[in-house]
């Protein structure tokens, strides 16, 4: 099973409550933030599409988050911008276990 997620739909009645912001979102966030939820789910490949900038990165359980299209934020060896442990998406609730 698979899973999109769109973000910053291009629809002036969905773009603030989609917002994500291709520059904020790297790799390092998405792997440190959502890996251990979609391994506990049923899905076995996972989108997230920034409509808004074009950007897509694709999850799967053996390669976990990659960058497949478009621009994110600049990838670091000290995991992003965020310090360690902090979440990129506060806001989302954690997959059921």
């Amino acid at each position: 099973m698979w899973l999109l997620i769109a973000a910053s739909v291009a629809r002036p009645d969905a773009v603030v409550s989609t917002l994500i912001l291709p520059q904020f979102v790297s790799v390092e966030d998405l792997n440190r933030d959502l890996t251990e939820e979609l391994r506990a789910s049923q899905y076995t490949r996972a989108f997230l599409y920034i409509v808004v900038g074009e950007t897509v990165y694709e999850w799967t359980r053996a390669t976990g988050w990659q960058l497949i299209h478009g621009t994110g934020a600049a990838q670091s060896a000290s995991g992003g911008a965020r310090p360690t442990g902090e979440r990129a998406f506060p806001f989302l609730p954690r997959f059921p276990s």
